[in-house]
């Protein structure tokens, strides 16, 4: 069995790669410098919620239209959405391990920098880290990297798809760390990202549903939140 995937419209096609441009460049310094004239006293925990939840609404509100067609035929489909997102939770579970012991060979002492970063800020405020990353996350990264990059390019090309999706949803994982941690570090952490983008656009393309993927990054995350406590 497989679906069609249901496409975002074009009009959030075209804003949604604008958003991830300006997401990437200007999104987090104008938050910040945004909560600073505003005094608002916020922590580093809660500057991050900030921003997820800004992420979350953009995502909502903008991509309505892709989202409610969606709904609308996860009647039909939620069983094999189910199915999917379980296999392809399964077999990302295999490929991380896998790539886990690639990079364990190259260097013993790799930590990701990512995870280390998101469990400094759930020592911070673990409910706003856990909800932000477990419930926010998700569904803003899966509209804009499956949803709207994985998409527009399906139209043209199912190889382009996958790889301009992988790479882009593996780089917005480490860009921010960019000059503040060496090279080594980021191309390993870059490399573990790999495997989810391949996953999560899969689930997408064989569930034809946004939900499958939504589901599994809800999943990944929720398990890696559990760990810090």
């Amino acid at each position: 069995m497989k679906f069609a995937p249901i496409l975002a419209s074009r009009k959030e096609m075209y804003f949604g790669w604008r958003y991830l441009a300006f997401q990437a460049v200007f999104l987090s310094p104008l938050l910040y410098r945004a909560v600073t004239l505003l005094r608002l006293p916020l922590d580093s925990a809660g500057l991050n919620f900030l921003y997820f939840c800004l992420n979350f609404g953009v995502a909502v509100i903008c991509f309505r239209w892709f989202l409610g067609e969606t709904l609308k035929a996860a009647g039909s489909r939620m069983p094999w959405i189910l199915l999917t997102a379980l296999g392809f939770f399964c077999l990302y579970q295999v490929l991380i391990r896998l790539t886990a012991l690639l990079i364990t060979a190259v260097d013993p002492a790799f930590f990701n920098v990512n995870d280390a970063g998101i469990s400094t800020l759930g020592r911070e405020n673990f409910l706003l880290t856990a909800i932000g990353t477990v419930l926010l996350v998700p569904t803003a990264e899966e509209v804009l990297h499956r949803g709207v990059v994985f998409g527009s390019l399906y139209r043209r090309s199912r190889f382009a798809a996958y790889l301009v999706s992988t790479l882009l949803f593996a780089a917005v994982h480490v860009v921010n760390y960019i000059g503040y941690v060496d090279t080594h570090t980021l191309a390993l952490c870059y490399l573990q990202y790999l495997p989810a983008g391949i996953c999560l656009a899969a689930a997408y393309e064989v569930s034809g549903s946004v939900l499958s993927p939504i589901l599994i990054h809800t999943a990944v995350n929720a398990i890696g939140i559990a760990a810090m406590r």
